[in-house]
């Protein structure tokens, strides 16, 4: 018997710390309601201070990895806009964080992840049963 995997996917830019003090919190809040199985979250904080990830994350049943695990340096600005950040039900391994940029690019860098996430089941997209 195959078994037919549904995939919820969601894109978040969280940016950064902007907003009032509550927004992580409802952010956390509509994480847990969707249930989304794989999100791609943009302008992560993660400071030795703070990590909004786990943050973001708390009690949603999410595995995450932000860019500052791969990378062997901070990059200019990360402090203040964040970075990028991918989490999902199941375990996943990010490969590869790629800057895209041109090295004169006057502003922040923005990081692209390429991540290897296994799915259980076969995966039916643009279907519905």
């Amino acid at each position: 018997m195959m078994t037919i995997a549904r995939l919820r996917v969601l894109t978040l830019n969280v940016q950064n710390d902007e907003g009032g003090p509550r927004r992580i919190g409802v952010l956390n809040e509509g994480l847990r309601r969707v249930n989304a199985d794989l999100v791609a979250l943009q302008e992560v904080l993660r400071t030795p201070a703070r990590n909004q990830l786990d943050e973001l994350l708390d009690g949603t049943g999410l595995q995450g990895t932000h860019q500052a695990d791969l990378l062997a340096y901070s990059p200019p600005w990360a402090d203040r806009y964040g970075g990028s950040a991918v989490a999902s039900r199941w375990p996943h391994q990010l490969v590869e964080v790629l800057d895209l940029r041109l090295a004169d690019a006057a502003d922040v860098r923005w990081f692209t992840l390429a991540a290897f996430v296994p799915i259980p089941g076969d995966l039916d997209i643009g279907h519905d049963p």
